[in-house]
C-alpha cells in the first residue's frame, strides 16, 4: 500500500510564505514590545539607586527615596 496521510515536517526557518511572514513579524513586534516594558519597568524600579563606593573599594547598591539621578 503506498497511500499514506504522513506529511514530511519543514525545517524552521525554511517555509516562507506571505501569511508567515505576517506572523513572524507580528510576533516580533510583539516580543520587541515585551522586552521595552520590561526594561522600562527595570529601570523605573532602579531610578533611585546609585552606585557607592565602600572602604574596601566594593560597590554596593543603596537604594535613597530623596535621590533622583
Amino acid at each position: 500500500m503506498t497511500d499514506s496521510n504522513v506529511l514530511q515536517l519543514s525545517k524552521p526557518g525554511t517555509l516562507s510564505d506571505p501569511l508567515t511572514e505576517v506572523l513572524r513579524s507580528g510576533a516580533r513586534a510583539l516580543l520587541a514590545q515585551a522586552v521595552a516594558a520590561e526594561v522600562a519597568g527595570f529601570l523605573e524600579g532602579h531610578a533611585t539607586s546609585s552606585p557607592t563606593m565602600d572602604v574596601n573599594g566594593w560597590c554596593a547598591t543603596v537604594t535613597c527615596p530623596s535621590v533622583r539621578l
